[in-house]
């Protein structure tokens, strides 16, 4: 009876499968506004389906085993002497995959005007620019990209945009050092530690940010999660560059420092140096966006980001904004709560059964860019497999490894 119970706990997920007669009529919430509709109900509801069925199975199996104790027994001897090997071995494996796949697109002309060769062009007037204030003010035109300096030095070595996928590929990857020294501190068990590098490998915004055209964005997450490591390590001198530098990628990701100012404030408790790198943060942001993006816009110079038609219906300024709020809260958030715009948050988490949430306290500095989306009236904005993803995965690993740590 007992085994007869286990057979049909592991195979019911299958069931699962049943729901997938009901495509057509799920089309019309999730993915109506898309481009491809049919593309977007394979991405967003047959694929996830198919594989959340298999892995639910996978998993009651595996947890029948799992429950004497053997297995894990077995699996933690194993790797106790090999976890470094796996690590570093898996890594190099991810990271040939990805150069070969991004490459290859490059070479066959499977990359596109947005926003490769966007950033191929600029790059290049940056490398060219006498001086560098000329190289700076190419550099924050359209966007507050200071970081392109770093990535036109390149071209001077070598003039190909090759270097920038090379780069990107790398940056992503090396994020698997210090989450893999995170680990070490918290989870102390080969197995976990081998299995949050692997989740880290598999996980889809990791492999979109590593080969979908090139944006400077990737670089923010190895900056992030050195930036967790350090504060653990209560070595916060070495927080500070790496949070200037994240300032430096793009004008997002400074609310993002902002939130992990927040965070050693919540976290740390480190009141002073915590409240410095959010005023700071929230200043540069406002500077930026006001000031100095309105005046180096490709189009229609001198018009805000409240002024542009992603933003707009929020109001015309951060007054409006907040009255806004307080007297139409149902409009706006009907707005932001749409099904389609609901997509982001749902899969940008969905692979993990949204554990990391359950750790706001390591979650707080991905809140701006699950925001972001679900503002924006710019479809593009709630696309997962995109740049839009990058300040979400340090936050969402961080939060997965304490809460592993905790349970373990």
């Amino acid at each position: 009876m007992i085994k007869a119970q286990g057979r049909w706990l592991a195979f019911s997920p299958l069931l699962l499968l049943s729901l997938l007669p009901f495509a057509g009529r799920v089309a019309l919430r999730i993915s109506a506004s898309a481009p491809n509709p049919e593309v977007a109900v394979l991405r967003y509801f047959v694929i996830p389906l198919i594989g959340l069925s298999l892995g639910a199975a996978t998993f009651f199996m595996l947890l029948r085993w799992w429950k004497t104790g053997e297995l894990a027994a077995r699996c933690n001897l194993f790797l106790e002497k090999r976890e470094g090997a796996l690590v570093w071995g898996l890594t190099i494996a991810f990271l040939l995959l990805y150069l070969g796949l991004s490459l290859s697109s490059y070479l066959t002309l499977h990359l596109g005007l947005f926003d490769f060769g966007v950033y191929d062009a600029k790059i290049w007037h940056i490398s060219a620019a006498p001086g560098l204030w000329g190289k700076a003010k190419i550099a924050c035109t359209g966007h507050f990209q200071p970081i392109l300096l770093f990535y036109s030095f390149f071209y001077n070595v070598g003039c190909s945009p090759a270097i920038l996928l090379v780069l990107q590929g790398l940056a992503v990857l090396s994020g698997v050092i210090p989450l893999y020294l995170l680990c070490k501190k918290w989870a102390s068990s080969p197995l976990i530690t081998c299995g949050i590098v692997l989740l880290y490998l598999l996980y889809p915004p990791v492999a979109f940010n590593s080969i979908l055209d090139f944006h400077p964005d990737h670089f923010y997450i190895p900056l992030l999660l050195w930036a967790f490591f350090f504060a653990e390590e209560e070595k916060y001198a070495y927080v500070l560059p790496l949070l200037l530098l994240a300032c430096a990628i793009k004008e997002p990701y400074i609310l993002g420092v902002a939130f992990f100012g927040v965070y050693l404030i919540w976290k740390h408790k480190k009141y002073i140096l915590g409240g410095a790198i959010a005023f700071f943060s929230i200043g540069l942001f406002y500077v930026v966006v006001f000031h100095l993006i309105p005046k180096t816009s490709f189009s229609e110079p001198g018009r805000t980001i409240l002024q542009d038609p992603t933003f707009s219906y929020l109001g015309s300024s951060p007054s409006h904004i907040i009255r806004n709020l307080l007297f139409h809260p149902l409009s706006m958030l009907k707005e932001i709560f749409a099904p389609p715009k609901l997509r982001f948050p749902f899969f940008v988490l969905y692979p993990f059964f949204f554990l990391p949430i359950l750790r706001p306290k390591e979650f707080l500095p991905a809140v701006p860019f699950l925001l972001i989306p679900l503002l924006s009236a710019n479809l593009h904005h709630q696309n997962v497999a995109s740049q839009y993803t990058a300040g979400i995965i340090p936050p969402v690993f961080m939060a997965l490894i304490a809460i592993l740590a905790r349970v373990k």
